[in-house]
This record gives structure tokens, C-alpha cells and sequence, in this order.
């Protein structure tokens, strides 16, 4: 039997992201999960521009980490290099907006 639609561009954003994980770009191999940059709930769409492969960590830790507000894909994507470069733990950060209830969603006009 063929791959899903949700799969076959699943392999199609891995083939594009060179076999790297959307958030972390660190090489993805096992357990990988198609990520919609906007959400499902929120209109997104499967489709080949609105798909993203992810490790299936890096994409639940999003949710785990802010579970209340999870920030969108690209601003995780942009929290973990920011870690990385800075030499802190996500974590430290996500505890730290959680008891000082920092937005990591859009800010309001």
C-alpha cells in the first residue's frame, strides 16, 4: 500500500530540509513527524508549503515545554538556535516565561 498524503510530504519536506529536523537541524533519523507551520485547528492546510518534518521530540517538547501557549514553529525554531548560540537550556527559559508569564505568541497590536 502507498504512503498517505500526510506522509508522502512528510518525505517531501524531509527531502527539501536535507534530512534535518526543522527545529533542532540536527539529522533526523526513526521517529520523525510531519508539523504544520499553522496549525490545523487554525485553518492550516496539508499541503507541501504548510508541512515541515520534525523529530517527534523536538515537536512534542514545543507543547511540553509551553503547554499553555506554545509558540508557532518558526519562533520554536528561532528559541532553539537562540539556546544553542547563547549556551542556556530551553527548558530554563520555558520555566522562566511560564512564572513570569512571558507571551511567546505574537504581541498584540
Amino acid at each position: 500500500m502507498g504512503q498517505s498524503h500526510l506522509q508522502s510530504l512528510r518525505s517531501a519536506a524531509c527531502r527539501k530540509q536535507r534530512g534535518l529536523c526543522f527545529y533542532c537541524l540536527q539529522p533526523m533519523r526513526g521517529d520523525v513527524t510531519a508539523e504544520h507551520l499553522q496549525a490545523r485547528r487554525d485553518g492550516g492546510k496539508d499541503t507541501r508549503e504548510n508541512i515541515v518534518a520534525a523529530h517527534r521530540l523536538c515537536n512534542s517538547r514545543r507543547h511540553q515545554l509551553f503547554p499553555v501557549e506554545p509558540p508557532g514553529p518558526m519562533t520554536y525554531a528561532n528559541l532553539i538556535s537562540l539556546a544553542e548560540v547563547a549556551g542556556f537550556d530551553l527548558q530554563d527559559f520555558a520555566q522562566a516565561a511560564r512564572s513570569r508569564r512571558i507571551s511567546t505568541g505574537p504581541t498584540p497590536l
